[in-house]
C-alpha cells in the first residue's frame, strides 16, 4: 500500500532489465482504496507470457514466408467446404480461387461432381485425422483443356482442413 492521490489509478505494462541483463516484463495495476486513501499496487511478472508471444509472432512470420514460397493454391476450409482463408501465388498454373472473388465455398469454384468429391475427402481427412490425397481432372475455365490436379486434404483442427491444389 502507498499513499497518493485518487487520480493515481490504472494499469500498465513495464519492461525492466533484470540483474542477469535479460528483459523482464511486469504488469502493474494501481487501485485506489477510498476508505483509507491508499493505493494498492500489484505487480505480476508476465515475462514468460511476453517471451512466448514474441516467439509465436516470429514463428508466424516464418510460416507465412514458407507459404508464400509454395507455388500451389492453399485453401483453409471448414467441414462444409466454406473458405476461411486462401493463399494463391501468381506463379501457379491453376488460377481458380483468386479469379473468383465471390467464391465462398468449394462448390462456387469447382463443378458439381468435383466439389462433391472434394467435400467427401475433407470429411474423410477430418474423421480420420489424416492427410488424404486425390488426383482429379477438372475442365479449365480459361480454355478447352482439362487440368490434372493433385488435391491434398490435411486436418487443421477438429472442423477445419487445409486443401492444397497442385497442377500435375
Amino acid at each position: 500500500l502507498i499513499k497518493g492521490p485518487e487520480s493515481m489509478t490504472g494499469e500498465t505494462e513495464a519492461r525492466f532489465i533484470s540483474a542477469t541483463g535479460r528483459f523482464a516484463y511486469c504488469h502493474v495495476h494501481v487501485s485506489y482504496i477510498q476508505e483509507t486513501g491508499n493505493q494498492l499496487v500489484s505487480l505480476n511478472d508476465v515475462t514468460e507470457f511476453r517471451n512466448t508471444q514474441e516467439k509465436l509472432f516470429k514463428s508466424r512470420e516464418q510460416y507465412k514466408a514458407i507459404l508464400k514460397a509454395i507455388p500451389d493454391i492453399l485453401y483453409l476450409v471448414d467441414k462444409n467446404g466454406n473458405f476461411l482463408d486462401s493463399q494463391y501465388n501468381s506463379g501457379s498454373k491453376y488460377p481458380l480461387g483468386i479469379s473468383n472473388p465471390k467464391a465462398q465455398n468449394i462448390g462456387d469454384l469447382y463443378p458439381g461432381t468435383i466439389s462433391r468429391i472434394m467435400l467427401s475427402f475433407i470429411e474423410t481427412c477430418l474423421n480420420n485425422n489424416n492427410m488424404t490425397i486425390k488426383e482429379l481432372e477438372i475442365p479449365d475455365p480459361l480454355d478447352a483443356l482439362t487440368l490434372h490436379i493433385e488435391a491434398r486434404f490435411v486436418p487443421a483442427g477438429p472442423e477445419e482442413a487445409l486443401v492444397l491444389i497442385r497442377d500435375i
